[in-house]
């Protein structure tokens, strides 16, 4: 995808290229070895590729109905006890 230069911040973005070194749509990972930043001349390994942080575990604890924060055993206990009353109820 994307990446920046450490040395003058230059921001290789893919959808751009690089004018005539790289084309539109060419992943910075794809670029030869022996490519350089188009302003400073820095060699690829001064770039640091941009990230995108995706949502995991830690950010969808507080979703659902507190079933996420439960632990092993509050879960269990749900279950069954669901289930132990369901055929009480029978």
């Amino acid at each position: 995808g994307d990446a920046t230069c450490g040395t003058c911040g230059y921001k290789y973005q893919m959808a751009k290229g690089a004018g005539m070194t790289a084309p539109p749509n060419t992943p910075f990972e794809l670029l030869g070895d022996s490519w350089a930043c188009p302003k400073c001349k820095s060699p690829k390994a001064f770039f640091t590729p941009v990230t995108v942080e995706i949502a995991g575990f830690e950010e969808n604890q507080s979703y659902g109905i507190g079933t996420n924060t439960w632990t092993e055993s509050q879960k269990s206990n749900a279950i069954f006890g669901g289930l132990a009353f369901f055929f009480l109820l029978l």
